[in-house]
C-alpha cells in the first residue's frame, strides 16, 4: 500500500483486489457480494441476445451456461458475447465444450473466447495487446499492424470489443480484464513453459532479461518487452537478439544497445525505446519494415524528456 505520508491531508485512497493479505493494513474493508442466480442470468443474455429475458428456445441453454460459469461475472459476459448470434446448433456446441473444462479452472472457460475467434490476424491481435498494449490508446495500437502490413486493424479490434475480450475507456485507451490477460499470457507460456526462448512473445521482465543476457533467444520469438529505466545495468549487446530472426515487436526503454545493429532483425515493424541514448539510428541499421518508432530524447534547452513519435513509411526507406 506504500506509505500513508505519501496522501495529503484528507485523502481517500480506494483499493480492490482478489487477495484480502493485501488489505491487513487497511483502515476498512469491504468484501463484494455475488450477483444473485437471476442477476447471473439477465448478465448474460444481455450480452448474447440484448435481452433482459431468454426467449422459449434458449431459457435452458442460457441456465446451463449460467450454472458452468461457476458465478463468474466475466465469465458470463465473454461467453455470452461468443454466442451472440448463433443459433441453437451454435449455442449447444460450445456448451459441449464447456462441459469438458473442469469447474475450477476460470482460464480454460475464457479460452473457448479465444479459440473461436475467427483468423490468425484478430488471434494474434489479442495476444499483442495481453503481452504488450494493454492501456495503450487505441489508435496508437492500431498504427502498428496498419503501417506494417498494410491492413486495417479497426476491424480487429472491433471484434475483440464485441466479443468481450477488450474494452476501450472513455478516453480511448484500451483495457482487458486481469483474468483475460493472464489467458492470453498462459496461451503463450505453455508453448514452452521452460524455456521463455522459444515462446513467441516474452513480456515479463525477469524472463526478457535472463533470455537477452544469456543470449537464449531463438527465431521463434516475435515480441519482446523489457524496461531497464530503474535499472543499473543497462547495456545490452545487439548479439542477443542475433537468434531472433522473426522478432518485430520490440520495447526496450532504458537500453543502452551496443555492437553491430545488423544483428537485429530484419523484420521489426515496431520499436518502443524511452530514454533511448542515441541521437541518430546507425547507417547499419536496416529499416525496411520498420513501421513505428515511439521513443524519447532530453531537451538541452530545459532539461527535460520529451515524448517524440516517428512513423515511417517502409516504401520510402530504399531512398534513406
Amino acid at each position: 500500500m506504500g506509505e500513508r505520508s505519501w496522501f495529503g491531508p484528507g485523502s481517500g485512497v480506494i483499493i480492490t483486489t482478489r487477495d484480502s493479505n493485501l488489505l491487513r493494513e487497511a483502515d476498512q474493508t469491504y468484501r463484494t457480494e455475488e450477483l444473485e442466480p437471476e442477476e447471473f442470468l439477465q448478465l448474460f443474455i444481455w450480452h448474447a441476445l440484448r435481452d433482459t429475458k431468454p426467449t422459449e428456445d434458449y431459457s435452458e441453454l442460457s441456465k446451463d451456461v449460467v450454472d458452468y460459469c461457476g458465478g463468474l461475472p466475466i465469465a458470463l459476459e465473454v461467453m455470452g458475447a461468443s454466442l451472440s448470434g448463433k443459433n441453437r446448433d451454435g449455442w449447444k456446441s460450445v456448451i459441449d465444450k464447456f462441459r469438458r473444462i473442469p469447474n475450477h479452472d476460470i482460464q480454460g472457460k475464457l479460452r473457448i473466447s479465444f479459440d473461436a475467434l475467427d483468423g490468425e490476424e484478430v488471434r494474434n491481435a489479442f495476444l499483442d495487446i495481453a503481452c504488450f498494449f494493454i492501456d495503450r490508446k487505441k489508435e496508437y495500437v492500431a498504427k502498428v499492424p496498419g503501417a506494417s502490413c498494410g491492413y486495417n486493424p479497426e476491424v480487429d479490434l472491433e471484434t475483440l470489443r464485441e466479443r468481450s475480450l477488450i474494452k476501450v475507456n472513455a478516453i480511448g485507451k484500451i483495457t482487458m480484464h486481469d483474468l483475460l490477460r493472464d489467458m492470453a499470457r498462459e496461451v503463450v507460456r505453455e508453448s514452452s513453459p521452460k524455456e521463455p526462448g522459444k515462446r513467441t512473445r516474452i513480456w515479463n521482465q525477469e524472463d526478457a532479461w535472463n533470455v537477452l543476457e544469456q543470449q537464449k533467444g531463438t527465431d521463434v520469438v516475435e515480441g519482446l518487452a523489457l524496461d531497464m529505466r530503474a535499472s543499473k545495468a543497462k547495456s545490452l549487446s545487439t548479439g542477443s537478439f542475433a537468434k531472433m530472426k522473426c522478432l518485430n515487436l520490440l520495447q526496450i526503454n532504458g537500453a543502452n544497445l551496443t555492437g553491430s545493429f545488423k544483428l537485429l532483425s530484419k523484420e521489426l515493424m515496431y520499436i518502443c525505446w524511452l530514454q533511448c541514448p542515441l541521437k541518430y539510428f546507425p547507417s547499419d541499421f536496416t529499416l525496411y519494415n520498420l513501421a513505428m518508432i515511439c521513443s524519447t530524447v532530453t531537451s538541452k534547452n530545459y532539461g527535460r524528456e520529451k515524448r517524440c513519435e516517428t512513423y515511417y513509411n517502409p516504401k520510402n526507406f530504399s531512398s534513406m
